[in-house]
């Protein structure tokens, strides 16, 4: 039976949220080395990431692994009708906490998200089929929807995978191109 997306929402948070700190780490390690496997097999040099909070995965090893290797890096801002912007961004650039604890560059640098080669997209709930349920909000179906052509990816804990059957999908969501799922 399908859970409504808050409930959903509570069930992820709270499994991420007992998650064990050596099985956590063992993940995002794994997710890092799949997300630059993957780098390699395609051409981009633009990419947009999210500046994670716990009980997220942490993305921010790859953030600077990224940099490390010259890639542009754009984290999302918040815009007025739950639009995102994306601004650019590198270690120790000044960051800002706005609404629901995203963290974003202070800076009013902003570039295009259709010159986005890449986003990764967070989400707490993902199925098979690329479909997410997020903080809530839908920020990132709107800009998905914008951007059809743009490669998405999202870096997944097990424990986030819900039954294609089970995850609640109206019909404004957006999947995600690619997942890639802990081992």
């Amino acid at each position: 039976m399908k859970k409504d997306k808050q409930t959903l929402r509570l069930d992820i948070i709270n499994k991420l949220q007992h998650l064990n700190g050596e099985q956590r780490h063992q993940w995002e390690s794994d997710l890092k080395q799949q997300f630059f496997e993957y780098l390699q097999t395609i051409n981009v040099q633009r990419m947009a990431l999210f500046y994670s909070f716990h009980p997220e995965v942490n993305v921010l090893p790859i953030l600077e692994e990224l940099e490390a290797q010259g890639y542009e890096v754009y984290l999302p801002c918040l815009a007025p009708n739950y639009q995102l912007e994306f601004a650019p961004y590198q270690t120790g650039d000044t960051l800002k906490t706005v609404y629901r604890k995203v963290v974003q560059p202070k800076t009013d640098q902003r570039l295009e998200p259709e010159q986005l080669d890449l986003i990764i997209v967070p989400g707490l709930a993902f199925s098979r089929n690329g479909y997410r349920v997020g903080f809530g909000g839908g920020y990132y179906d709107r800009l998905l929807a914008k951007l059809p052509t743009t490669k998405t990816v999202s870096l997944v804990f097990p424990i986030q995978m819900v039954d294609n059957d089970l995850l609640p999908v109206e019909s404004f969501d957006q999947p995600v191109k690619k997942l890639f799922i802990a081992r």
